[in-house]
C-alpha cells in the first residue's frame, strides 16, 4: 500500500516512488524483481552483517577492498541503483589514510569523520535510498527463513559467508 500511493512509473526492470518525506522531495528507485540467487544472498549477508548508513540507506563499511567493490556491483546490477558512493570514513581528521590497495571504482573517494568506529579509517560503500531500505532490504530480512526453504542450501550457504565476511 505504501508503495502504491507513490509510484510514478513502472517498467520492466524499475519502480520509481516519489513523494516527500519530512518536508523534502524524495525519489527512489526500486528493482522491479529481485533473483534471489548466490550472488544476492551473499551481498544480502554481508549488509546484514553490517549494516552501515542509517535508516534511510542501504550499505556497508570495511577494510576489504573486494567486499567494497562487490557490494558497490551488487547495489548497481540487482538493486538497480545508479548513484552509490564510495567514502573513505576516517576516526577523526588528524588521521592519515595510507590505504595499502586501490579502489577501481567509478567513484572517487570521499573524507568523511566518524569518531564512533574502531581503526583509524575504513572504506564505504552506500545508496541514499529510503525506499529501498525500509521497503525492499528490510521486507528481505523478516521473510528470509522463507526464501531459504525455497531456495536451497546454496543459497542458504551464500548467505552465511556474506555475514561472516562481514
Amino acid at each position: 500500500t505504501y508503495i502504491r500511493t507513490y509510484v510514478r512509473s513502472v517498467d520492466e526492470d524499475l519502480i520509481i516512488v516519489e513523494g516527500r518525506s519530512g518536508g523534502k522531495k524524495f525519489r527512489d528507485t526500486l528493482p522491479r524483481y529481485i533473483r534471489f540467487d548466490q550472488e544476492c544472498c551473499y551481498n544480502i549477508g554481508l549488509w546484514l552483517g553490517d549494516r552501515w548508513g542509517g535508516k534511510s540507506r542501504v550499505g556497508i563499511k570495511n577494510k576489504d577492498v573486494e567486499l567494497i567493490a562487490a557490494f558497490y556491483w551488487f547495489l548497481r546490477k540487482k538493486m538497480k541503483q545508479d548513484n552509490p558512493r564510495v567514502l573513505v570514513v576516517k576516526k577523526n581528521s588528524n588521521v592519515s589514510i595510507e590505504p595499502t590497495t586501490n579502489i577501481n571504482l567509478p567513484t572517487t573517494p570521499v573524507e568523511v569523520i566518524d569518531n564512533t568506529m574502531f581503526g583509524p579509517w575504513i572504506y564505504a560503500v552506500f545508496v541514499q535510498n529510503g525506499a529501498l531500505r525500509t521497503k525492499v532490504m528490510n521486507q528481505i530480512e523478516n521473510t528470509l527463513p522463507l526464501r531459504f526453504e525455497s531456495s536451497g542450501e546454496e543459497v542458504a550457504a551464500s548467505f552465511m559467508a556474506g555475514v561472516l565476511d562481514a
